[in-house]
């Protein structure tokens, strides 16, 4: 897993690694890096720094139906017209600071219809569990006669939970025989509606089942799904370094000049054969305090 880290000119500062440390224990951090992730899915973030009661900094979100971030504009009610233009006001780019493209709806808009149609064919298969599942009940008496009709009825009630119905003794009722039964036609399109998902968050179809799946399609899909978490955590880096960075000291909690970033991930496996291989050479020395940061060794 990647940690934020605190550089100095680029160059690790020996006081930046206290600030590293005590931003990795703030809760309004990890809520400052899900925001931006969350534009990705919204589109848009809206976020604003204030201090409790016990003088520790939060980070709340503006609830986003009261925000329109095409005209800038702040609902402080959302059913009421009264607007505030927030890119206008002092507090925008310290306290008040947003994320994202304000003319995007962000992926959860794509997944929509994927959705809708996934839980329309659950309702379906419910149904036809419903149908098939505990067939109706029928009887036959002679619906001319209101007695024997009114104790069908008190019989038909009696005996169970399942649909019932009266018919007459001269008619006959059937079931329409469908070309599938079992749920397959639902079961395919709910599939179908999950890897479009999948498709439209990963990148790539994660864990499919032994029939559809192999070893190596799941290998590539993980690859894929690294590279959008590369991509996530770059667009981190940018807006901490561009936005939030400045509201921060605008605000007075860090100073200097501090750039934000994300220790490259790296293969300690391959990393650690090689610094064995290299070891074995007799000019060549490693440094301990390396092997003990970077292989996390004691």
């Amino acid at each position: 897993m990647a940690f934020p880290k605190f550089y100095y000119h680029r160059q690790i500062w020996e006081g930046k690694r206290e600030l590293t440390a005590l931003l990795q224990n703030q809760i309004w951090v990890n809520e400052i890096n899900k925001q931006i992730l969350n534009t990705r899915y919204f589109g848009h973030s809206l976020i604003e720094f204030a201090y409790n009661e016990k003088a520790e900094l939060q980070v709340s979100l503006i609830p986003r139906q009261n925000v329109d971030p095409v005209g800038g504009f702040l609902y402080p009610d959302y059913s009421d017209d009264k607007r505030i233009n927030y890119r206008e006001i002092g507090e925008f780019g310290t306290w008040l600071i947003e994320f994202g493209d304000g003319s995007e709806f962000g992926l959860l808009n794509n997944a929509v219809p994927h959705v809708l149609f996934k839980r329309f064919a659950q309702s379906c298969w419910s149904e036809l569990c419903e149908i098939y599942g505990i067939p109706p009940r029928v009887m036959k008496t002679n619906t001319n006669d209101p007695v024997m009709v009114k104790r069908a009825e008190q019989m038909m009630r009696d005996m169970g939970a399942a649909a019932w119905f009266i018919i007459d003794e001269s008619e006959k009722f059937e079931f329409a025989t469908a070309t599938v039964t079992n749920g397959d036609v639902y079961n395919n399109l709910i599939r179908l509606c999950n890897n479009e998902i999948s498709m439209l968050i990963t990148g790539a179809i994660i864990g499919q089942d032994t029939k559809n799946g192999s070893r190596a399609k799941d290998e590539s899909s993980q690859e894929m799904l690294q590279t959008l978490v590369d991509s996530d955590l770059s667009l981190i880096e940018q807006y901490w370094n561009s936005v939030v960075i400045p509201a921060l000291v605008n605000i007075g909690v860090i100073s200097g000049e501090v750039i934000f970033a994300y220790d490259k991930s790296e293969n300690l496996q391959e990393l650690w054969e090689r610094a064995k291989d290299a070891n074995s050479f007799k000019n060549m020395k490693l440094d301990p305090n390396w092997v003990k940061e970077k292989l996390v060794l004691k």
